[in-house]
């Protein structure tokens, strides 16, 4: 009986354990989502303020 116990008790332990694994490696991708987006958007921002000021025929800059 006492062994029944312990393994149900082991079971429960093991399974919250690979539970808390699967939580904290999901926040692990969104946290580098998070962190791809943000690059991608600072890149984008980039480009297209550069893209905005560009000279025109006579040499002037232009928003």
């Amino acid at each position: 009986m006492q062994a029944r116990k312990e393994a149900r008790k082991t079971r429960k332990s093991t399974s919250a354990n690979c539970q808390s694994l699967i939580e904290e490696s999901t926040r692990a991708k969104l946290t580098a989502r998070d962190t791809a987006r943000l690059e991608r958007q600072k890149k984008l921002a980039e480009y297209s303020g550069r893209m905005g000021r560009q000279k025109n025929k006579e040499g002037i800059l232009s928003e």
